[in-house]
């Protein structure tokens, strides 16, 4: 099985893509100072709306990873403090 174990949980490829498209849109979208756990809340709230999944949850230690991947990447431009407060270039 192909998948990506985090949190307990085992995300497929495709859900890991589409998580991380959500993650990289949110972030570039960010304009002022923001903690990134608002950001993480939003995009819970929207993926379980979406999905019609009540009561499954993406851990936000998925986020986090998906966000310092983009970040390593250079695919968004800011600076992180503290591990969970990002400011947009």
């Amino acid at each position: 099985v192909k998948g990506r174990l985090e949190g307990g949980q085992l995300y497929t490829p495709s859900y890991i893509a589409r998580v991380n498209a959500m993650v990289r849109g949110a972030v570039r979208g960010i304009t002022v100072p923001t903690n990134l756990s608002t950001v993480w809340n939003s995009l819970q709230q929207l993926l379980q709306e979406t999905d019609g999944a009540v009561g499954i949850s993406v851990e936000a230690s998925l986020f986090q990873s998906l966000f310092n991947e983009i970040l390593k990447e250079k695919e968004v431009l800011g600076s992180l403090r503290a591990g969970m407060h990002w400011t947009p270039a």
